[in-house]
């Protein structure tokens, strides 16, 4: 089953990336021509899988300073809608069956990175905590959504 998996997520990723490479390139004005309509949903730029912690990752780490310069840009075209999904497990949260304990509730990893926090505008952004991998589970993004139709 594990070679099975290995052959087969090699081939999806061949496939992804093939997909992106032709991909055209946009501008931000053309991604979101109406600022007061766009938003900007992130998930999991927090310490525990980027600078600390058992599922941290220099891999996931590199993705931190273009996702800071996204987030300046954006607000600087006038987004003001960016999102933060993450990962802020209670103690005994059901993921842990299958991962190691990550991310709890008031650790360092919970927290997101130095890099955004350090954005003037960070206090701006809505946080959201999600206890499983899918943001929509049990957090307020539903709630979130319904308040931001745009």
């Amino acid at each position: 089953m594990t070679e099975a998996l290995a052959t087969t997520g090699q081939t999806f990723l061949a496939y992804l990336d093939e997909w992106r490479t032709g991909l055209a390139e946009k501008t931000l004005e053309q991604v979101a021509p109406i600022p007061g309509e766009a938003a900007i949903f992130s998930v999991d730029l927090i310490q525990g899988f980027c600078t600390i912690g058992p599922l941290a990752s220099p891999r996931v780490n590199a993705i931190v300073p273009p996702s800071v310069a996204l987030f300046k840009r954006a607000w600087a075209r006038g987004i003001r809608h960016i999102v933060l999904a993450q990962d802020t497990h209670e103690p005994d949260a059901v993921e842990f069956e299958a991962w190691p304990p990550h991310c709890v509730r008031g650790t360092q990893e919970s927290r997101t990175v130095e890099a955004i926090q350090a954005l003037p505008f960070y206090a701006e952004m809505t946080i959201i905590e999600k206890n499983s991998i899918q943001a929509g589970l049990n957090t307020g993004l539903g709630a979130w959504l319904e308040d931001h139709p745009e």
